[in-house]
């Protein structure tokens, strides 16, 4: 569910879908961004007075929050970075210099493993969802993102939909979502490296850093597979208790007529 704000990009409230046994994901608990950083006073007005946020996670690297840091109206606020720090942000502006742009970062398999699965992951992860999961206990409104609210936020709204039950056609439909926001720009991306190395091929498989692609959710449902499911991802592997897992379910699914 989209949240009309004028200076904040991709924003919209991950509740609203079927959950486990019929049951509705609750609205107003959950919400997806990305960066804060341009926010109006009256779309931070907005989102504290009328959503009702009162805690953000910025998944983006220290660095990337020190060159554009969040608004964070009052709200408690934590950085907890999916990826190690680099020794550059990740901007918006298209590289000089593609090949070494390129080089700089694994591949987007790669990456998406890495946030999922790697010894520095784990902690991250332990650390987001327990500010989450201790947010929702508490009855208040979460607002995680990351720069593009694409990647990072993709990944940790997908664990939380396969979390509540969503099914999958749902949820990659919503990570899908994302592109409509940066359609342009990732056209002019496209015609910039084909220009710059004439090659078709290379151009798809370097534009998949800057849109949300199917394969890379669909090596996250592999990945929680791999654990036997997104349960044994959150209680074998993230080592959180069942009772964690089911007081959250409980919090945040509610009968078909009740969203909120």
């Amino acid at each position: 569910m989209d949240i009309p704000l004028k200076s904040c990009l991709n924003i919209r409230d991950i509740g609203g879908a079927a959950g486990t046994g019929g049951r509705i994901v609750r609205t107003g608990k959950l919400i997806r961004s990305a960066k804060t950083d341009t926010l109006t006073p009256e779309d931070a007005k907005l989102l504290k007075e009328r959503v009702r946020v009162t805690t953000i996670i910025d998944l983006r690297t220290e660095k990337e929050a020190e060159e554009k840091p969040d608004r964070t109206f009052g709200c408690k606020y934590y950085n907890i970075p999916l990826r190690p720090d680099v020794k550059e942000g990740i901007r918006y502006s298209f590289p000089t210099s593609l090949k070494t742009f390129s080089k700089k970062f694994p591949s987007m398999p790669q990456m998406y493993a890495d946030m999922l699965t790697s010894e520095y992951s784990f902690g991250q992860m332990r650390r987001i969802f327990s500010v989450i999961f201790d947010s929702v206990q508490n009855d208040g409104c979460v607002l995680f993102h990351c720069t593009e609210g694409k990647d990072r936020t993709g990944i940790v709204a997908a664990l939380i939909e396969l979390l509540l039950g969503v099914d999958r056609e749902q949820i990659m439909e919503n990570y899908l979502y994302s592109n409509k926001f940066f359609k342009k720009r990732n056209r002019r991306y496209f015609l910039l490296t084909v220009v710059a190395f004439w090659d078709v091929a290379y151009a798809k498989e370097f534009g998949k850093m800057f849109e949300a692609h199917p394969s890379m959710l669909n090596d996250l449902f592999s990945i929680v597979d791999g654990f036997g499911g997104i349960d044994g991802y959150f209680t074998g592997y993230l080592q959180f208790s069942q009772a964690d897992v089911c007081a959250f379910r409980k919090k945040m699914l509610a009968d078909a007529n009740i969203k909120k």
